[in-house]
C-alpha cells in the first residue's frame, strides 16, 4: 500500500510592488502663477518682426505743383486707417508710429485735385517727403456788378438818408440860397433849440436841449473840426448844414467818446 508522499510546504514571500508615486499638489497662488506665464508665453510674436511694427514714421510738406507754394490745411489720410491730419500754414504734417512696410497717403485740399501717394517706411526710421498737388481749373460763370449809388456816409446820399430819417434839424442849398446869409450864424437863427450867444465881436453857439453853456461839436466835410470853424464860418462855401441838437439825436456817424451835447455838421461846396 502506497502511501502519499507529504510536500513541504514552501513559504512564498510576497513580492511588494512599486507605490504610485502622489500627485503634486500647487497652493492655489502657484497655479495661478503658472497660468500666466504660459499665457504670456502664448501672446509673445514668433518672429522679431512682430515686435517692431509700428515704428515707423513720416515727415511732409505739401505745395503747390504750379506756384510752389504751401498748400495749408490740407487733409491728410493714411489710407485704410482713421489716421488723419491737417496741413499747418507751412505746408508741414507729421505721422509717427506707423506701420512699417509699404503705406499709402491720400491729401485732400479745397481748389486742388485729390493726391494718392506710396511711401516706404523703414522700420524705426522717419521718412521726409514733399508732395504736390495739381491746382483744379474751376469755370465760373460770368457774374456781371453794377456799381450802386455812392453810400459813403460824407456823401451827398449820405446826407439824405440820415435826413430821411426825420432826427436832427437839415438846412439843404435851397433853404441856404433863399436865406442869403454871409456867415453860419445866420443860419442857425432858424434851428429850434440852438442859441448864439455874442459878447461883442465874438459868439458862442450853444444847444439848449442839452444844458446851459453846452457848446456842440464841429465837423467839417465829415471830420471833427471844432477848432477850425465856428459860427463865423462862410456860407458861401456851405453846401448844406446837419444840426443834432442832443447826444441822443446825432448818429453813430458823428458819435465820439468825448461828446456832451450835440453836433454841427457843415458840408461844403
Amino acid at each position: 500500500m502506497l502511501t502519499p508522499m507529504r510536500h513541504k510546504e514552501v513559504n512564498r514571500a510576497t513580492i511588494p510592488l512599486p507605490a504610485r508615486p502622489a500627485a503634486v499638489r500647487l497652493p492655489p497662488a502657484c497655479a495661478w502663477a503658472l497660468c500666466a506665464i504660459l499665457a504670456i508665453g502664448l501672446l509673445v510674436p514668433r518672429d522679431a518682426g512682430a515686435q517692431r511694427r509700428g515704428s515707423g514714421s513720416v515727415s511732409g510738406r505739401i505745395l503747390d505743383q504750379v506756384t510752389r507754394e504751401p498748400v495749408a490745411g490740407a487733409h491728410v489720410l493714411l489710407v485704410g486707417t482713421r489716421v488723419a491730419v491737417s496741413t499747418d500754414s507751412a505746408g508741414h504734417f507729421a505721422m509717427q508710429s506707423l506701420p512699417n512696410g509699404d503705406v499709402t497717403f491720400e491729401v485732400r485740399a479745397l481748389g486742388y485735385r485729390m493726391g494718392r501717394w506710396q511711401v516706404t517706411l523703414p522700420i524705426g526710421m522717419t521718412v521726409d517727403r514733399v508732395f504736390e498737388m495739381t491746382p483744379q481749373n474751376l469755370a465760373l460763370d460770368t457774374l456781371v456788378v453794377e456799381a450802386p449809388r455812392d453810400r459813403n456816409w460824407r456823401s451827398a446820399d449820405g446826407f439824405e438818408m440820415r435826413r430821411q430819417r426825420g432826427i436832427g434839424y437839415f438846412i439843404t442849398n435851397e433853404m441856404i440860397e433863399e436865406r442869403q446869409a454871409s456867415v453860419l450864424n445866420d443860419l442857425l437863427q432858424i434851428v429850434p433849440g440852438v442859441l448864439t450867444s455874442c459878447r461883442g465881436t465874438t459868439c458862442q453857439v450853444l444847444m439848449m436841449a442839452s444844458g446851459i453853456n453846452c457848446r456842440p461839436e464841429w465837423f467839417l466835410d465829415g471830420f471833427p473840426a471844432t477848432n477850425a470853424v465856428g459860427w463865423d464860418f462862410p456860407v458861401r462855401i456851405v453846401r448844406s448844414v446837419e444840426v443834432y441838437r442832443s447826444i441822443f439825436e446825432v448818429p453813430p456817424e458823428f458819435q465820439r467818446s468825448n461828446l456832451r451835447c450835440g453836433v454841427i455838421a457843415i458840408w461844403s461846396r
